[in-house]
């Protein structure tokens, strides 16, 4: 994907990277139609290569789902990312793992 904004922050003395990565998806349905879906995501990288916004990167890791209260009582909920390989990729690489022409 796609790194969008970056915070940095050191917690117990390890460097902790929070960053948006988008990621797009394309296919056809039966009409013959184009379907582009983008999705975001929220990643969580503990001393990974650090990352800048626009860099293309790989990552692998677990999905950690969280549910809390808010002071006025909603229920809210998100999912993250929890990295456990962060990779930056340049233009070349990721056309070759992704079967595209150069």
């Amino acid at each position: 994907g796609t790194v969008g904004n970056v915070r940095n922050n050191t917690v117990g003395g390890s460097r902790v990277q929070s960053f948006s990565m988008v990621t797009q998806c394309a296919y056809r349905k039966q009409s013959g139609d184009l379907v582009c879906e983008t999705t975001w995501h929220q990643v969580s990288a503990w001393n990974q290569a650090e990352v800048h916004y626009g860099d293309w990167v790989n990552v692998k890791g677990r999905l950690k789902h969280t549910r809390y209260t808010t002071a006025d009582g909603q229920e809210k909920s998100f999912n993250e990312v929890i990295a456990s390989e962060v990779t930056i990729i340049n233009e070349a690489t990721y056309q070759k793992q992704n079967d595209l022409p150069e």
